[in-house]
């Protein structure tokens, strides 16, 4: 049996052309694309005005001479004194638990090869999971491993649900019979694995019919 991958980056029209002539019942193949999101505009930090409180603060002196025992005021004043409110950090969307243990075992095996280079762990996204599915099962349906869809490009298929994102990428695969397969396959691919231990915080996964979808994005 033979291997096949190729690396896609911005030529998806030009690579579906080679890989859809090939006899896929008989092939293991693999395709990489990435996109970055020129127009992302960083969420805006509001600028916290200070609020002032009066404060009374008494400064005293104390004596000298070792009978003096007592502490008397010397002077009062008036301070104002800035207090800031704090906002809580962002809380990422993770896929409830009713997931499919299969992304669970394909998310822990993805971060194992992220902490091999010291890089973070990704956070399972429920935006990305459903990305990813309907990539999986879009492929499916026409019978062809493609980065394309009928909902539109990479990046529109990630804003259509409903994320901000900064970067994108997506590593589709056909024929490999289950997680550490897909998963080996995608690593010993150049382009495949640098998605893989790429700058994104967070993944979904989808699979039909042997066809396998990684959606990554930095949000």
């Amino acid at each position: 049996m033979v291997q096949i991958s190729s690396t896609l980056v911005f030529a998806a029209t030009l690579l579906s052309s080679f890989v859809s002539a090939l006899p896929m019942a008989d092939t293991l193949a693999r395709r990489d694309y990435n996109e970055v999101n020129t127009n992302y505009q960083a969420p805006t930090i509001p600028q916290v005005q200070p609020q002032t409180v009066t404060v009374t603060v008494t400064k005293y002196i104390k004596g000298n001479d070792v009978n003096y025992s007592t502490q008397e005021p010397a002077y009062t004043t008036v301070q104002e004194q800035p207090v800031y409110s704090t906002s809580p950090a962002p809380v990422y969307t993770s896929v409830p638990a009713s997931a499919p243990s299969w992304q669970y075992e394909m998310l822990n095996q993805v971060n194992a090869v992220r902490a091999k280079v010291g890089k973070a762990p990704l956070q399972l996204n429920s935006g990305l999971n459903t990305m990813a599915q309907g990539q999986s099962n879009y492929q499916s349906r026409i019978r062809q491993m493609t980065h394309a869809n009928s909902a539109g490009s990479l990046g529109q298929r990630c804003t259509q649900v409903g994320l901000k994102w900064r970067g994108v990428a997506e590593n589709v695969a056909y024929k490999y019979k289950d997680v550490t397969a897909v998963v080996q396959g995608w690593v010993n691919s150049q382009g495949h694995y640098a998605n893989m231990i790429g700058n994104y915080n967070a993944v979904g996964f989808g699979e039909n019919n042997l066809y396998w979808t990684q959606d990554f994005a930095l949000i």
